[in-house]
């Protein structure tokens, strides 16, 4: 593991985090830039994480399978309801929270229809 001061290179505007290549970065608590070689996990994924994993692939193949027009209203709702979130996280939270609730709380707001009446 190596650490770097690397605070200036964010007056760049670029902060580092995440997988980049082969390496793995983050910044620590002191603001120093860590890094080391990406490695692969020791063991297979458990069946909880499978289990998730399925979960929101279910959830993207069902985007997929809205089509053009219900993708564009589910991103039209989130604009004009001035989230900070795009149309698709809307949509993967209603699908794996079953929140219909707050989905006709939307609608309504917005006065567009994203679920099945």
């Amino acid at each position: 593991m190596a650490t770097i001061d690397m605070r200036w290179i964010k007056y760049l505007g670029w902060n580092s985090q995440g997988d980049l290549g082969p390496l793995t970065m983050y910044t620590n608590k002191r603001r120093k830039l860590v890094w080391y070689a990406k490695m692969p996990p020791l063991n297979p994924p458990s069946v909880l994480q499978v289990q998730q994993r399925a979960r929101f692939a279910n959830a993207a193949d069902a985007w997929a399978d809205l089509g053009a027009d219900g993708r564009h209203a589910w991103n039209q709702i989130a604009i004009k309801a001035r989230l900070r979130i795009h149309g698709y996280n809307l949509f993967s939270y209603w699908y794996l929270k079953g929140d219909n609730g707050a989905i006709h709380t939307l609608e309504r707001q917005t006065q567009i229809q994203v679920l099945p009446s």
